[in-house]
């Protein structure tokens, strides 16, 4: 699993630049800060979701983002279409 994980840290994330939530669901400090708190601390199965999670996330998001950036340049060009 460790090496899955190291795979996508390496190869997957860098695509998007520096995420910096990602230290926040690994760091050993945020499972002592919440131990503090009297929180407990964060199960493997609900890191890994997050993981999962935002994965999906970020290609969805990406998808959609393509999808209007070219919606504008087709209007763009339609318009100046129509004005020669």
């Amino acid at each position: 699993m460790s090496l899955m994980k190291s795979l996508i840290d390496k190869a997957y994330w860098p695509l998007y630049g520096e995420m910096k939530i990602l230290e926040e669901i690994d760091s050993e400090e945020t499972c002592s800060s919440l131990t503090l708190k009297g929180e407990p601390c964060p199960e493997q199965s609900g890191i890994v979701f997050s993981y999962v999670g935002l994965m999906i996330y970020m290609i969805i998001v990406n998808v959609l983002l393509l999808n209007l950036l070219i919606a504008m340049f087709r209007f763009e060009f339609k318009e100046t279409f129509i004005l020669l």
